[in-house]
């Protein structure tokens, strides 16, 4: 596996306020947005170079997301990224399915007409990306997690939201090989019409409140894509 090179990440750099929780957020969304994968590593000194900051906030926030499970230390101090097992995707999928599945169904209750508008406005982007044939991956994946939080946070579940995000932080590196692993083998990427139609039908399930339906919906994803993941091999083994 080869270094991540730094300058691929394009971190914004940062300011004097709150650098601990600014260094912390830029880290959160650099795995969530699935913009390195497993087995990528980096440095602390390199992070603090890209950030415009000294070691100190980025040594804080590294360590906050070791113990999070998203980030580990190697003996010679690098950063990885970890390497995803076939049985803790698995395991991931499993809860991913749980607590994903129940903030959907909620979200069919609560949504808002405005949080409705802005699911719609996701799908709709989500659409214009994949159906270019130049499709940028990177903002392909953005929309997509744009798509499922605005469901989530239609949900008014300030209890799970954290743990749902603390499980994009461990499965979002590996959507960046799922999406790669896709879109250059053509061969084997579902249809675009089928992967579009299940968002289709997944506002159409929100729009009328059907709950349960929305989650199987949800979750038949989530499933799909452990499948394809196990297919691939996509993950190290255990």
């Amino acid at each position: 596996i080869q270094s991540l090179s730094i300058k691929q990440l394009s971190l914004p750099r940062l300011t004097r306020e709150t650098l601990y929780s600014r260094v912390y957020s830029e880290l959160r969304e650099l795995l969530m947005d699935a913009k390195v994968a497993p087995g990528d590593e980096f440095s602390i000194r390199q992070l603090a170079a890209a950030l415009g900051t000294s070691t100190q906030p980025v040594r804080e926030a590294v360590r906050h997301l070791v113990a999070e499970n998203a980030l580990e230390l190697l003996p010679n101090r690098a950063v990885r990224v970890p390497l995803m097992t076939q049985h803790r995707y698995e395991e991931l999928a499993r809860l991913r399915c749980v607590l994903e599945g129940l903030a959907a169904r909620e979200a069919a209750t609560n949504i808002t007409p405005e949080e409705l508008e802005t699911v719609r406005r996701t799908e709709r982007e989500h659409f214009e990306i994949a159906s270019n044939p130049r499709v940028s991956l990177e903002a392909l994946h953005r929309v997509n997690k744009s798509f499922y939080f605005a469901i989530y946070t239609a949900a008014r579940m300030p209890s799970v939201m954290p743990m749902i995000e603390s499980l994009w932080l461990q499965v979002g590196p590996m959507l960046n090989l799922v999406l790669d692993e896709r879109y250059r083998s053509q061969a084997h990427y579902p249809k675009l019409d089928e992967n579009l139609g299940q968002l289709t039908a997944m506002v159409a399930a929100l729009s009328d409140r059907d709950g349960i339906l929305l989650r199987t919906l949800l979750e038949s994803r989530i499933q799909a894509t452990a499948r394809f993941v196990i297919e691939f091999h996509l993950v190290a083994a255990d």
